[in-house]
């Protein structure tokens, strides 16, 4: 991975501040439970962590990047990634290009995951796409991946296009447009 093609995710403004707005929300909980009963001082602190173990876990699970090589797709994430041989990809598509969104309605559900803080990932569940993996800073700009076994892997990046005419021609497919 380490001649390829970087792919960056940028987050949207809004997702920024979603993220740093449900980080404030974790502390003002904390602060408020210590101000109501100082008396359970140690069900403050414990909020108080609960609340900072996950902002943690969300910002270093976050994904950063996408490189491409002639071996496959490196996901990248602060801690941490996924790997996928060119050899199982199967079809890749820019998902949101045609008017299609992926969107948290009721035709999407997060199954297990992050939904927004620092990013979005896990395993979701949509209509039209069926079950998938979701790696991306914000749910615009969006590439499935098809692997030969069936799975599916949505990633956002910030030159979708170029991703998918990227990576179409290393494995030799059309893209589909």
């Amino acid at each position: 991975m380490a001649n390829g093609k970087i792919y960056m995710m940028s987050p949207g403004k809004a997702d920024q501040l979603n993220s740093w707005s449900a980080c404030l929300i974790l502390v003002a909980v904390a602060v408020f439970c210590f101000v109501m009963e100082p008396e359970e001082w140690l069900a403050s602190v414990l909020v108080g962590v609960i609340g900072v173990v996950t902002a943690a876990y969300t910002f270093a699970m976050s994904p950063q990047c996408i490189i491409v090589d002639g071996e496959g797709v490196g996901i990248r994430q602060r801690m941490g990634g996924k790997f996928l041989p060119l050899r199982e990809i199967k079809s890749v598509e820019w998902y949101d290009k045609g008017g299609k969104t992926l969107k948290m309605d009721k035709t999407t559900i997060r199954v297990a995951g992050n939904g927004g803080m620092f990013g979005y990932t896990g395993r979701w569940r949509n209509k039209d796409i069926g079950p998938f993996t979701i790696y991306a800073r914000r749910l615009t700009e969006l590439v499935l991946i098809e692997m030969a076994d069936g799975k599916k892997i949505v990633v956002s990046c910030d030159e979708p296009q170029a991703m998918v005419d990227d990576l179409t021609s290393r494995i030799g497919l059309t893209s589909k447009l």
